[in-house]
């Protein structure tokens, strides 16, 4: 659902060049396939999704989560919070991330 509302998002600011890089093969491999048919419940959000898809110029690959920590720190987030939250800025406890990113510096991730 989180790429559907990402692509509606983008496509409602006119971002219309988008380039979705994703750690879930499984929706990769969804959006490529022009034989998958979601849940019912998510039928006609989904074919919208590829109706925006298909007016913009679109690419999407996969990344381990790793290689893009700032989207798993703002998934982490996401996944705390009881609504729907749009940050026009970064929040400040993801700033730290995005400098290492900008830096080029890798991200170890601790486990």
């Amino acid at each position: 659902m989180g790429v559907i509302i990402g692509i509606e998002y983008a496509f409602q600011y006119g971002w219309r060049c988008l380039w979705l890089e994703c750690d879930s093969t499984s929706v990769i491999a969804c959006i490529k396939s022009s034989s998958f048919v979601p849940p019912w419940p998510l039928r006609i959000a989904w074919l919208t999704c590829l109706a925006r898809i298909r007016a913009m110029t679109f690419h999407c690959s996969h990344i381990l989560r790793e290689g893009n920590t700032v989207a798993d720190r703002m998934t982490n987030m996401g996944l705390l919070s009881p609504s729907l939250v749009w940050h026009v800025s970064p929040p400040p406890n993801i700033s730290p991330y995005l400098l290492m990113d900008d830096l080029g510096f890798p991200y170890l991730r601790h486990v």
